[in-house]
C-alpha cells in the first residue's frame, strides 16, 4: 500500500524525498553514476542509483533524467533506479532523423538486455508513459509492474480532432 501511495505522489508530480535524503546530486549530469550504452545504432545515456530490484524511469518528450530529480533519491533507497535519456533527448545521441514511440520502447528493452536485467519495474511520465505502455505491450517479459501517467493510449492520428484542428498530445 505504501508503494502505491508513493507512486501516486510521483504520478501527480509531487516531489518525494525520503527521510534523511537530500536532492543534492546533479541527476542527469552525474558522471559517477552515468554510462553510455550502444543500443540499436544509437549512443544511449543512463544513470544508475541505489540497489535492489530494478526500476526503469522514463521521462517525457524533450526531457531528460533531470525530469526525475525530485524522485530519484527516494526510490534509490529501495530500488536500483535506472534513469535514462531517451533516443535523441538529453545526452543520448541518434544520428538518424526518424523517431517513434515504438523505436524508443525497443531501445528500453535493449538497454535492459545490455545491462543484463531480465525485467524491471517501469515508471513513465507523459511521452515516457507512452514508451512504458509500449514497452509492456512489445516486450511483456521485461516489465514486472508498470506505472504510467499522462500517456495517450493511441498516440497516432486518432488523437486529432479534425473539426477544430486541435491535436491532443500527451503533455
Amino acid at each position: 500500500m505504501r508503494t502505491i501511495f508513493f507512486l501516486l505522489l510521483i504520478l501527480l508530480g509531487i516531489s518525494v524525498i525520503g527521510k534523511g535524503q537530500q536532492n543534492t546530486l546533479p541527476y542527469g549530469n552525474f558522471e559517477a553514476a552515468g554510462k553510455y550504452y550502444n543500443i540499436r545504432g544509437i549512443k544511449m545515456y543512463c544513470e544508475v542509483y541505489g540497489s535492489g530490484k530494478p526500476l526503469l524511469m522514463i521521462h517525457g518528450n524533450g526531457g531528460s533524467i533531470s525530469s526525475f530529480k525530485n524522485n530519484i533519491g527516494y526510490f534509490a533507497g529501495k530500488y536500483m533506479v535506472i534513469a535514462l535519456d531517451s533516443r535523441s533527448q538529453g545526452k543520448s545521441f541518434d544520428p538518424a532523423d526518424s523517431l517513434s514511440f515504438e523505436m524508443m520502447a525497443d531501445d528500453e528493452a535493449a538497454l535492459l538486455d545490455a545491462m543484463h536485467i531480465d525485467s524491471a519495474y517501469v515508471l513513465g511520465w507523459s511521452d515516457g508513459g507512452i514508451n512504458a505502455l509500449l514497452l509492456a505491450m512489445r516486450h511483456p517479459a521485461k516489465v514486472i509492474k508498470l506505472a504510467s501517467t499522462g500517456a495517450n493510449l493511441w498516440p497516432d492520428s486518432t488523437a486529432i480532432i479534425p473539426s477544430c484542428g486541435w491535436v491532443i498530445k500527451a503533455l
